[in-house]
């Protein structure tokens, strides 16, 4: 690298370098005869490694769901630069009180599958891509959607473990866990009602305002008279059916739309 030092005299050298630029190269030939030397400025460029950081999460990363209503949490991996064959996860909530996994849907790739007995707090699942749909490069890969239903109120961290996952020349991928966070909270009845709202199609949305097990005309009104006391009792973003993080007129209009 002609910083001054023989690296070799070797006929045939290598050298590895341990940082990225254009490094000159100096070659010295000596015999009998004599010696004579070949300067090459910038001859050898090194660039920065290319490999990029696996890694596994859940979206959304951070969730809430009210108490014996469900809601669903992907496990994804952000890209498999080698390919993937097949996992073996553990999934786990470090307060088992406060939510169970009770359902997992597999992508329709995964032509064998296999898990734990649900409902569970801390589970295996396991998959393998036998027709090789995940292909090199593939990114936002989703490896199972599970179904969280909420005990009791509280919050609870969601992790990742990893017994095996492999790319498509069966070498090990260790990639980054990050984890994920639930919240169950407790759902009060509107003034007035006896039960409380319920999430008839779990889509996080509470449309049964009256919690009778029906979405109709009725809950609208109960929306329009309750505004403010939902503002101040609920999670906004159950009731926030236009999706602006507020609740408001336009919400009751967008209720109206889904009859």
């Amino acid at each position: 690298d002609n910083d001054g030092n023989v690296d070799s005299t070797e006929q045939n050298p290598s050298y590895t370098y341990n940082a990225a630029g254009n490094y000159t190269v100096n070659l010295t030939v000596e015999s009998e005869a004599g010696s004579d030397f070949e300067l090459k400025t910038d001859y050898i460029e090194v660039s920065e490694a290319s490999g990029s950081t696996i890694t596994l999460y859940f979206d959304p990363e951070s969730s809430s769901v009210s108490e014996n209503e469900s809601t669903e949490i992907s496990v994804l991996a952000s890209n498999f630069p080698a390919g993937f064959s097949g996992y073996n996860l553990t999934v786990a909530f470090d307060d088992p009180a406060v939510a169970e996994i009770i359902d997992i849907e597999y992508p329709s790739w995964t032509l064998i599958t296999g898990n734990s007995t649900l409902p569970g707090t801390s589970i295996y699942l396991k998959a393998v891509d036998l027709e090789d749909v995940v292909k090199e490069g593939t990114a936002d890969v989703v490896l199972a959607t599970l179904t969280v239903s909420g005990k009791e109120s509280g919050s609870a961290n969601l992790s990742i473990g990893v017994d095996r996952l492999d790319d498509d020349l069966g070498e090990a991928i260790e990639p980054e866990l990050l984890t994920g966070k639930i919240e169950v909270t407790l759902l009060s009845p509107l003034p007035d009602q006896e039960y409380a709202p319920k999430d008839l199609d779990g889509d996080g949305l509470y449309e049964d305002l009256t919690g009778k097990g029906e979405f109709s005309f009725v809950d609208i009104v109960a929306y329009f008279h309750n505004m403010d006391w939902i503002e101040a009792n609920m999670p906004v973003e159950y009731f926030d059916f236009n999706g602006n993080g507020r609740i408001d007129f336009d919400d009751v209009v967008d209720m109206f739309a889904m009859i």
